[in-house]
């Protein structure tokens, strides 16, 4: 089993990344926190109260698909097979194309978001809706992996929290960093320095939390 650390802080920035934000789901690059989605934090919503704002949450009414190369496109219709998701090929046609289709399901009337699709052989498209509400915008600003002792594991992994906020859990965090029988103190020297500078030397209290997946 895995273990995935990512160090989140608090912005205020309002326009949308590469990939939509998330609202209330710590996963991808970016998230949105609300008042109403705001759960599983070791402190309450408040704490982030100078980053707190009305903020657009993105409602995705629809997603359609294009693949980057016509050569994957029955692999990328496979992947997709057990969704409704409509699929175009990247071509000179996908301007007109899309607009025909955005004109036969209603879809121009809302915003249109395409990510750039780099680590996959397509691009997102989505249709989507701002709704405002009372919240946070949040950006990943550090990462680990695994490398973790009992004692990390005995603290951050037996309840139904799995986002912290406070200096002491990065600094304990920081502490239960260890070295595998497999890997050159120079490689184990790399992850720490990482760690330190990642996450500790940029932690930010008001702003910085950390979350624990695996």
């Amino acid at each position: 089993m895995g273990l995935d650390i990512s160090h989140y802080k608090a912005t205020f920035q309002k326009e949308f990344p590469e990939y939509l934000p998330y609202v209330g789901e710590t996963v991808g690059e970016s998230l949105i926190e609300t008042r109403e989605t705001f759960a599983n934090y070791n402190v309450p919503f408040d704490h982030f109260e100078n980053y707190i704002q009305i903020v657009n949450c993105p409602e995705i009414l629809q997603t359609a698909i294009i693949v980057k190369d016509a050569k994957n496109l029955a692999r990328v219709e496979n992947h997709f097979r057990n969704s409704d998701y409509k699929i175009f090929t990247d071509s000179k046609q996908l301007e007109k194309e899309l607009a025909i289709y955005e004109a036969e399901k209603n879809l121009d009337v809302l915003n249109r978001h395409i990510s750039s699709g780099e680590l996959s052989d397509w691009k997102i498209v989505s249709y989507y809706k701002n709704i405002q509400k009372e919240g946070i915008f949040f950006k990943d600003v550090g990462y680990q992996r695994k490398r973790m002792n009992v004692a990390f594991w005995e603290r951050f992994c037996r309840s139904d929290t799995y986002c912290f906020a406070l200096e002491e859990d990065f600094n304990f965090a920081f502490s239960c960093i260890e070295k595998r029988d497999d890997e050159t103190l120079e490689d184990s020297q790399e992850v720490i320095a990482n760690f330190k500078q990642n996450f500790i030397d940029n932690f930010e209290l008001g702003a910085s939390f950390m979350v624990v997946s695996y």
